[in-house]
């Protein structure tokens, strides 16, 4: 569980090709892939996923 109670979000290359689809909706600041064999991200503050502002994240 992350500080604000709620679950951790994981990704993992499960093809060996070191990416990983990047869960964060594109725009300017978010890459479609991630080069990563790994990801974590929590929700943030607002428990809510869907807000990326304050979202927790391994790449960023």
């Amino acid at each position: 569980m992350d500080r604000w109670g709620e679950m951790y979000y994981l990704g993992m290359d499960t093809n060996a090709d070191n990416r990983i689809d990047n869960p964060e909706p594109e725009g300017p600041k978010a890459p479609a892939f991630l080069n990563t064999s790994m990801m974590v991200y929590s929700s943030g503050p607002d428990r809510d996923p869907k807000t990326w502002e304050d979202n927790v994240c391994s790449w960023r």
